[in-house]
């Protein structure tokens, strides 16, 4: 029984420690943050100002945005983010005010 257990245990250690692989699937670019991103079906972009890259466009697209000044990004969801802290801001900040108004 031990040694079912510690086969069992070392399996489970190995397969929490391969690194997976994934494949890319598109490019993506946002005009807004002047953001390139490698996209896969698993993972999509942020829903703001993303527009896909046709297939057989990607290195002449790539090349192109490159030259204009446009980088590559490991965070795709940069405008959803900081909409989400204005908006938790705002709500924090109009609590704090309603809150002084009633001990005033």
């Amino acid at each position: 029984m031990k040694n079912k257990a510690t086969t069992l245990f070392l399996l489970i250690c190995s397969l929490s420690i391969i690194k997976l692989s994934a494949t890319v699937d598109y490019l993506v670019v946002n005009h807004l943050t002047q953001q390139l991103y490698w996209a896969e079906t698993d993972h999509p972009p942020g829903w703001i100002a993303w527009e896909n890259i046709a297939k057989n466009k990607y290195q002449s697209e790539e090349e192109k945005y490159l030259n204009m000044g446009y980088t590559f990004t490991q965070n795709p969801f940069l405008l959803e983010e900081i909409f989400l802290l204005v908006l938790i801001s705002a709500v924090f900040i109009g609590f704090l005010l309603k809150r002084k108004r009633t001990f005033s």
